[in-house]
């Protein structure tokens, strides 16, 4: 069994859901001996900073602008994170682009880890991994003047609404890593042509 939690990215409850760049999942696998194996994934498939400190300070020049509805303050906090972090552009702009595409639900994003992972066989060789959850339905999201009149709560009450109905599902993919994927840099994403 699997308990799966949906998050916004602004710390902000009060945030419309529909106007925050990233979105998390995160999965607890409970295993038959009665452990818990976890997983935390986000809607951006590289992290924007490989350590702590920077991505406080970047936190911080957000925090400097309003969330929520006020979307366009969102974008002047990334346009100056892009000229204070110009080595984290790939990253930012992503996180931009995401701002002019509203999802239209929880259950319609792929979502991906912050970091590489090993899988370790039985003879102990381990192999670079890093995985996807890719949602079974495809869905083009609306755009932002569609989502204008929407509740600041709908990715939520679009999910209940889904669960109701029925369920909502997603497809793991593991994708394998080559000698030259970095493992240790969460700001570097891994090319697209890897074996999934």
């Amino acid at each position: 069994a699997a308990t799966v939690r949906f998050s916004n990215s602004p710390p902000d409850p009060s945030a419309a859901d529909f106007l925050s760049p990233a979105k998390g999942m995160a999965i607890h696998f409970h295993q038959p001996d009665g452990s818990i194996s976890h997983q935390v994934c986000t809607t951006v498939p590289m992290f924007v900073t490989k350590d702590p400190k920077t991505f406080i300070d970047m936190l911080k020049i957000l925090g400097s602008h309003k969330t929520g509805i006020h979307s366009v303050d969102l974008g002047l906090g990334v346009a100056k994170l892009l000229t204070t972090f110009p080595e984290h552009k790939n990253t930012l702009l992503t996180l931009k682009e995401q701002l002019k595409q509203p999802p239209i639900s929880y259950a319609a994003l792929n979502y991906y880890p912050i970091h590489a992972f090993y899988l370790v066989n039985a003879e102990g060789k381990r192999q670079s991994i890093k995985y996807e959850w890719h949602p079974l339905k495809d869905e083009k999201s609306p755009s932002i003047l569609e989502n204008i009149h929407l509740s600041k709560n709908n990715l939520h009450e679009d999910l209940e609404k889904r669960v109701e109905k029925g369920s909502v599902g997603f497809e793991l993919y593991i994708r394998i890593g080559e000698d030259t994927d970095p493992t240790d840099d969460p700001t570097d994403k891994w090319p697209s042509d890897r074996q999934k």
